[in-house]
């Protein structure tokens, strides 16, 4: 787009040039991450409320991922999930397996004041610091998928993006 030559230096050829220039500028600083914040521990549920996050996020065109999944092990890991936190559109934080890192990279991400979807699987006991923060609690994933896509339609709406059919 930005290579081509501008046969006509009209206003219409510069504004239509001009639009194209600021669409490719705000493709690069929106962010498409949603960072999952949730157990490390390889259970049923929990892998399959993964897939979940990751499959209703793509369809609207948001990057899901754990830092487990996507970590180089020569590095520090807090920093790349702080790092991580910041530049994420959102997060997306179970809290079906009660970890104290799951706690701590969800109240940093509040902190920050990030858009944050609250999960868990029916049953599990939150404690006293999120009982009031809305969470989904879901019973399967049909029912997970379906509160997380009307969730992720309030959200995807602030970046100007819809579910795809």
């Amino acid at each position: 787009v930005l290579n081509r030559v501008l046969p006509l230096a009209s206003v219409e050829v510069v504004d239509a040039f001009a639009r194209d220039v600021v669409a490719l500028s705000e493709r690069l600083i929106t962010p498409t991450e949603a960072f999952v914040v949730m157990s490390f521990a390889e259970k049923g549920h929990l892998i399959d409320a993964y897939n979940t996050f990751v499959r209703v996020c793509a369809a609207f065109d948001f990057k899901a991922f754990k830092i487990d999944h996507h970590f180089d092990r020569s590095q520090r890991i807090v920093p790349g999930i702080l790092n991580a936190i910041t530049r994420a559109a959102f997060i997306l934080a179970d809290v079906s397996e009660p970890r104290p890192n799951v706690y701590y990279e969800l109240g940093y991400a509040q902190a920050l004041g990030k858009d944050v979807i609250v999960t868990a699987q029916q049953g599990t006991q939150l404690p006293f610091d999120i009982y009031d923060v809305p969470a989904i609690l879901w019973d399967s994933q049909h029912t997970l998928e379906t509160r997380l896509r009307e969730e992720l339609s309030r959200i995807a709406q602030k970046f100007g993006r819809e579910a795809k059919p």
